[in-house]
């Protein structure tokens, strides 16, 4: 297998040189996982140092985000922006609709952050629902989080969350449902 090398223009060290591509196996840790294994791509220089690449410092980070998300079973950024633009609204809207900030929404979307345990409950309820009936659910973003505040206990793990629908009438919060609406049931781990 050839080597692929590159010059490059390194503003750190102000000169210009000649770089080897490296791909590593390295263990990282993301948030509370600590044994992370990743494959993690470096220029490594003549005196074989290794610099992430300059056109793109931040796609380790993006591969660590990733593999993540794979293990703790979270929605994905292109799932995340496929739910939104399939709703037809904007960053903006959908953020709003979703209690987050536009710029939240929009890190998520590009991968430039991974959300929190409780975001991507609502992100998950909110594309289960949409998948299947085509619309969001017109609860709105309190009642889905008070519903899940009433399912998880403070500091427990949702493993995986289990969508069902009720078949007849009823009431929460003096607002009254149909038999569409969404009822969710975490499961503690």
């Amino acid at each position: 297998m050839q080597e692929r090398t590159k010059k490059f223009y390194n503003a750190e060290l102000e000169a210009t040189g000649i770089y080897t591509e490296v791909f590593e196996l390295e263990k990282v840790q993301v948030r509370e996982i600590k044994d992370i294994i990743v494959k993690h791509h470096y220029w490594k220089d003549e005196d074989g140092e290794f610099w992430v690449d300059f056109g793109d410092p931040t796609e380790n980070l993006r591969v660590d985000f990733a593999a993540y998300r794979k293990r703790k079973g979270y929605i994905t950024p292109e799932e995340i922006k496929k739910l939104r633009e399939d709703t037809g609204l904007t960053v903006r809207v959908f953020a709003n609709y979703l209690g987050m900030g536009s710029s939240t929404l929009s890190q998520l979307e590009n991968n430039q952050r991974v959300q929190t345990k409780e975001q991507d409950a609502l992100l998950q309820l909110v594309d289960a629902y949409f998948i299947k009936n085509q619309v969001l659910p017109v609860l709105g973003v309190e009642d889905l989080v008070s519903t899940l505040s009433i399912n998880l206990k403070k500091g427990s793990k949702v493993s995986k969350p289990e969508y069902t629908y009720q078949t007849q009438e009823y009431s929460v919060s003096a607002h009254v449902y149909d038999k569409d609406s969404l009822i969710v049931k975490g499961v503690a781990a």
